[in-house]
């Protein structure tokens, strides 16, 4: 097992860990007491924790371990992890520092489909950002 939210197993995994975060938020929300934080679930923690580790690959000139880390973990599959995170923000700061190292600080030329997916995945980055100044 890899631990990755990919493919259907995968990401069936991380929304039921999402749908968790979001009823401990609602509870949060609810008590009159302050907590801390809301509590991330210890297998989220690993892929989190396991995510960065895989980020470390595309630090310097690496393009042998950048494609090891990319084929462990797709374009496509990051994006889509992205979409399902919603509010949980340290996974998505994880899924941002692996774009950043695997996909945009690259020295090898990008595909035109790969270029869409980039947008897509800044784009759900602005939402994000939209959010944050509503509040």
């Amino acid at each position: 097992m890899d631990h990755l939210f990919v493919g259907e197993q995968g990401l069936h995994d991380l929304y039921l860990y999402m749908l968790e975060m979001k009823n401990s938020y609602s509870e949060f929300m609810g008590d009159d007491r302050f907590l801390q934080e809301i509590q991330l679930p210890p297998e989220l923690c690993y892929t989190m924790e396991y995510i960065k580790l895989l980020a470390h690959c595309g630090v310097g000139k690496n393009s042998k371990t950048e494609a090891i880390a990319s084929e462990k973990f797709s374009l496509d599959e990051v994006i889509q992890n992205m979409e399902l995170a919603d509010f949980c923000y340290p996974f998505k700061t994880g899924l941002v520092y692996f774009m950043d190292s695997i996909y945009f600080d690259v020295e090898k030329d990008v595909t035109d489909e790969n270029i869409e997916k980039l947008k897509k995945f800044i784009s759900i980055m602005c939402n994000d950002l939209e959010r944050f100044l509503e509040v």
